[in-house]
């Protein structure tokens, strides 16, 4: 996106770092240049066209790096998932991702208190439909449980009901030691989405972190799965 918009648009290097969602020019110039072997002025000067094969290539070539590091899987499942309900603690990261710990630490120091559909299981609620900004990253988090619609819940525990809908399900391999999550929702929303035949329904702007007997935060060899809502293109 970037190449076509140097040689087709006047806009400047630094406006065009910023729109395809690069927030550093020096480490656009540089992943600029590491993929096209060149600055991205001097594709403005010369007008050096790529074709659809390249770019096919470029990203087959950044997937199979992405399968190789095996922070998680390329492709996703597909699961339809009817309506369900989660109880927990929610919090706004506004002030920074510690109240995504915040969120966990009351949750996990309360969990007796709630009645569980299944103890096995646990969810990081990330919602984006109240306030959501990229810079600084901001919107509501919230750890929880899996509960029956009618259970009647603690003082200060929040209720959402997740609607039916369809998703893409992401495995990620580690026990984000290494930040694999932080790593597969920046591939999720820039990598493969914008090259799927999907698209975030706007109806439904949320997804989930979903966390059962495969994680253990103190192993290596730990799984977790990311869930985000989609939709066919057109549809």
């Amino acid at each position: 996106m970037a190449h076509k918009k140097l040689c087709e648009t006047k806009e400047t290097v630094a406006d065009i770092c910023y729109s395809v969602g690069f927030n550093s020019i020096q480490t656009f110039h540089r992943v600029f240049k590491d993929t096209f072997g060149t600055q991205p002025l001097a594709v403005r000067e010369t007008q050096a066209k790529i074709t659809y094969r390249s770019v096919e290539e470029i990203i087959t070539g950044y997937l199979k790096r992405v399968a190789i590091e095996g922070a998680f899987s390329v492709e996703p499942r597909l699961e339809d998932r009817d309506e369900f309900v989660i109880a927990g603690y929610r919090k706004h990261t506004r002030e920074g991702s510690d109240a995504i710990g915040e969120s966990w630490y009351e949750l996990k120091s309360n969990l007796d208190a709630i009645e569980r559909k299944n103890e096995h299981t646990m969810y990081g609620f990330e919602d984006y439909s109240e306030e959501f900004t990229f810079e600084p990253l901001a919107f509501y988090y919230m750890a929880g449980v899996e509960v029956d619609k009618n259970t009647i819940l603690p003082e200060g525990v929040y209720r959402r009901v997740v609607q039916k809908a369809k998703y893409a399900v992401f495995t990620v391999n580690g026990n984000n030691a290494k930040g694999e999550i932080w790593k597969a929702l920046h591939y999720i929303y820039l990598v493969w989405l914008p090259n799927s035949e999907y698209c975030i329904d706007e109806n439904m702007l949320f997804d989930f972190e979903y966390y059962d007997e495969r994680w253990d935060c103190q192993l290596g060899a730990a799984q977790m799965e990311i869930y985000i809502p989609v939709k066919k293109m057109g549809g």
